[in-house]
């Protein structure tokens, strides 16, 4: 924790003004809060993109996030069934290379689900 980026305030977000601080040693109660703030429209299950900004010298600008999905997309999405599955089989020393492991990989059908 010598060196942070943080916040200079807690729960802070891209709705609210803050000033960004560091990279050093502080922050220790200052943080970003990703749906605290109502404009988030959050709510269990979402997913967000955090993207941290730097300027062109490489010091820090900004945080900001978007929501990208969420509980509504997870229950609609159809289940994947795969044709045939990969399965590792146990490692094992590679000829004329002591201490040197390989794990090789088979297809096999998948097994039926009860």
């Amino acid at each position: 924790w010598d060196s942070c980026v943080y916040p200079n305030r807690k729960d802070a977000c891209p709705h609210q003004a803050h000033q960004v601080m560091g990279p050093d040693d502080g922050g220790m109660d200052e943080e970003w809060t990703v749906g605290m703030h109502e404009a988030d429209k959050a709510s269990t299950g979402d997913k967000f993109t955090i993207k941290f900004l730097v300027s062109h010298d490489g010091h820090p600008k900004r945080v900001t996030w978007e929501k990208i999905g969420g509980r509504e997309e997870k229950e609609e999405a159809p289940r994947k069934v795969p044709e045939k599955v990969q399965k590792m089989q146990e490692p094992q020393e590679a000829a004329g290379r002591p201490g040197r492991f390989s794990a090789p990989r088979k297809w096999e059908e998948p097994a039926e689900e009860a």
